[in-house]
Formats: C-alpha cells, sequence, structure tokens
C-alpha cells in the first residue's frame, strides 16, 4: 500500500485540544448539512477519516433539521466525541 492509501485524516472544525464549536445560521446555502464529503471531484480517499471534538449547534430559535456530516463518498467516516443540538443527525449517505 502506498503511503496515501495508509493516511489517516482528521476533521475539527478548527485546530487545537479543545471542543470546536460551528453554528449554523438561516442564510446558509446547503442548510441540509454541516460537512458535506465528496460532492465534488474525488482527489483523496476518506476511508478512515475521523470526525472528531465538535460541538455543532443551530442559531437560538432556527427549528429546523440538519445533518452535521453528509456523505457522498461511502467511505469509512468515525465520529467521536461530537455533542449535537438537538434537531441534527450525526451521519447520513447520500
Amino acid at each position: 500500500m502506498s503511503a496515501v492509501a495508509n493516511a489517516r485524516a482528521a476533521i475539527r472544525i478548527s485546530p487545537g485540544p479543545q471542543r470546536q464549536c460551528a453554528v449554523q445560521g438561516c442564510e446558509k446555502e446547503n442548510c441540509s448539512a454541516f460537512i458535506a464529503l465528496g460532492t465534488d471531484d474525488l482527489l483523496h480517499g476518506s476511508n478512515g477519516l475521523e470526525v472528531l471534538d465538535n460541538d455543532p449547534r443551530l442559531v437560538p430559535g432556527l427549528s429546523r433539521t440538519s445533518v452535521f456530516l453528509a456523505d457522498w463518498t461511502g467511505s469509512r467516516i468515525v465520529i467521536l466525541g461530537s455533542r449535537l443540538a438537538a434537531g441534527l443527525k450525526p451521519h447520513e449517505r447520500r
């Protein structure tokens, strides 16, 4: 296997040891997901991707459902340590 095939990747909204907060507002163009994986050409695989320690929220007073990570790749994804607000699904295969 090549080094690229063995590489691991992680998504944190911003770097650092603390929890990462992401807020989705009412004007977001694609409000169905916070993170959209594989919607464009795939240059690199995402098997083994880790999404770590995030705190996704909707703006106060906004009532809708959304997905934290929408996945068009079918890759093996791990979501750990994230605290999702009410109305958010952790992962959805599309």
